[in-house]
């Protein structure tokens, strides 16, 4: 993959992987840390661990969304 974005230059290079639950697991720091090293001299590297993530609230709470759906 570093081969590549090599070849095209991105402007932005994101690694992620999921941080919710999920079969199977989310990759560890140290893993995306491995990734990332493949990816030194390109400029903008964003890596799921290194970045901030915006704090976030709730839409709904459970089972309004559900009441509200029912009487339309």
């Amino acid at each position: 993959m570093a081969e590549l974005a090599g070849e095209i230059q991105p402007d932005e290079i994101q690694i992620n992987t999921p941080l919710r639950p999920k079969r199977g697991g989310a990759l560890s720091a140290k893993e995306i840390s491995e990734i990332e090293k493949e990816f030194r001299g390109f400029r903008n590297v964003i890596t799921v661990y290194k970045s901030s993530r915006p704090k976030t609230t709730p839409v709904e709470t459970e089972g309004i969304a559900r009441i509200k759906r029912t009487r339309i």
